[in-house]
């Protein structure tokens, strides 16, 4: 009985109702995109910083990132690489050799960070070589190639076979210089990391510096992010005299920015939620006052409090229940369509390069999320009947009867 008046009652001022309704659509349908474009955002940083900047495991001297000095090489590193590419979770491993220096030409000079790089190795870790937008990956070039990014090549005017110089430190504590030509032009989504970065040929680098067959850094990508802490802590048992970090500890801002980025989402979540309740908790307050004497005289003829609270609260459940699988279906519906075309903010695209984020998003939501939302509006549709129906509680019936 119950139930069926409750239903009854949902439909007595369909307008009103419906005005309800749709607020619960589309709160439910910007909340759902809205987790879904962060998570995608996020899921596209994240795996930006471990497949073109870090990879998930990096092992370095334990000096070497106090100031990149060019004398806190890993002296074995072939050796160490052997070993971890036995392993079973490690998809690709290699050597890098790096240094500071400043890239000079006709046009100015800029502080870079020099990566001396195995081509063929390092394109099984990281996706440089897919990143470029101008010539060619050490393929063009015999002596010297140099691929820089086109931020840099905007900066310093340079063009594909244009020369420029590089000075740094010898390991002998001397300075060097020399000569090098541009391979190649790359461009990632994140601009900080462009401007920084130049890559050469680890065999030209090691010979120019002196470090021989020596690198700073070995990098490893793994099958699975799954299996880094247990991957980490066996290479840090193994080579307790290096620094073995993974990708968050050498990049800890993403960290900061996943943990910032989580309190904004729930923030604009509670506030969406918060206005779903107030639109309930609105439209009960004014269904009860219209039906005032009605109440009255229900409970006047035995109608306990019981019931007209649980008619209350089935009335607010009902339009919820109405609201929610529609507002999640368009969700859903226009999640999947840009997880599969992408969301383009080209508009800002400058704005997202300046941030290490890429202008375009591919928005995804698991299905736990979608349960987790359910809840929510259910949860918030209970605590959105409390009050009205203490409000119905709270009349005479008398009074109720003699109101017109």
């Amino acid at each position: 009985m119950i139930v069926k008046l409750a239903w009854k009652n949902v439909w007595r001022n369909p307008i009103r109702s419906l005005v309800v309704i749709v607020a619960i659509i589309l709160g439910l349908w910007a909340g759902s995109f809205i987790q879904s474009f962060y998570y995608g955002a996020i899921d596209q940083r994240i795996n930006d910083v471990i497949k073109t900047e870090i990879s998930h495991i990096q092992i370095h001297n334990t000096r070497f990132n106090e100031d990149l000095n060019i004398t806190y090489f890993i002296s074995d590193a072939d050796a160490i690489i052997d070993s971890i590419s036995k392993i079973d979770a490690v998809k690709a491993v290699t050597k890098r050799s790096i240094t500071l220096a400043v890239i000079s030409t006709a046009s100015g000079s800029n502080g870079v960070k020099v990566f001396g790089v195995y081509p063929n190795q390092e394109a099984k870790i990281t996706d440089i070589k897919n990143k470029i937008i101008q010539g060619g990956y050490f393929d063009n070039i015999s002596r010297n190639p140099v691929v820089i990014s086109e931020k840099t090549a905007k900066k310093l005017k340079l063009r594909l076979r244009s020369k420029l110089i590089l000075t740094f430190t010898h390991l002998n504590g001397e300075i060097t210089s020399a000569a090098f030509r541009v391979n190649g032009i790359y461009k990632t989504s994140n601009a900080q990391y462009d401007e920084a970065n130049l890559f050469v040929r680890a065999e030209d680098l090691n010979q120019l510096s002196g470090i021989g067959n020596s690198a700073h850094e070995i990098a490893i990508l793994l099958k699975s992010n799954d299996a880094l802490e247990t991957i980490q802590k066996e290479l840090q048992k193994d080579y307790p005299d290096l620094m073995v970090e993974n990708w968050l500890e050498i990049v800890p801002l993403m960290r900061h920015a996943v943990d910032m980025m989580d309190q904004t989402l729930a923030i604009f979540i509670f506030i969406i939620l918060l206005a779903v309740m107030f639109g309930i908790i609105n439209t009960m307050l004014m269904a009860i006052l219209e039906r005032y004497r009605e109440l009255g005289i229900l409970m006047a003829i035995g109608m306990n409090k019981l019931r007209v609270f649980n008619l209350i609260t089935m009335e607010t459940i009902f339009l919820s229940m109405i609201g929610t699988p529609i507002g999640l279906f368009f969700g859903f519906l226009t999640i999947n369509y840009f997880r599969n075309n992408g969301l383009n903010m080209g508009a800002f695209s400058e704005a997202f390069a300046n941030i290490g984020y890429s202008s375009i998003i591919f928005p995804h939501l698991d299905p736990v999320n979608y349960l987790l939302i359910t809840l929510q509006v259910f949860f918030v549709s209970i605590i959105a009947a409390i009050y009205p129906a203490i409000k119905a509680l709270g009349l005479k019936p008398i009074e109720a009867i003699r109101k017109i």
